[in-house]
């Protein structure tokens, strides 16, 4: 059983702040109601997130006493 985190501490700080604001102004014009926006919204965050924040698989170790 494997699981995904984010390597937070080697995050891509200035590319994921340049993404986001470079995604600002699409965002901010795009969708003509909540649920549209929230959608934009939160597709552009998974996105920056995917792009700049590394990720690692964890596995669990089947036998405990390891």
């Amino acid at each position: 059983m494997e699981s995904v985190v984010p390597m937070n501490h080697e995050t891509n700080v200035l590319g994921l702040k340049g993404f986001l604001h470079e995604k600002c102004n699409i965002w901010a014009g795009n969708g003509n109601c909540v649920e549209e926006i929230w959608r934009s919204y939160k597709d552009i965050i998974l996105d920056g997130i995917k792009r700049n924040i590394p990720q690692k698989n964890l596995s669990k170790n089947p036998d405990p006493r390891k």
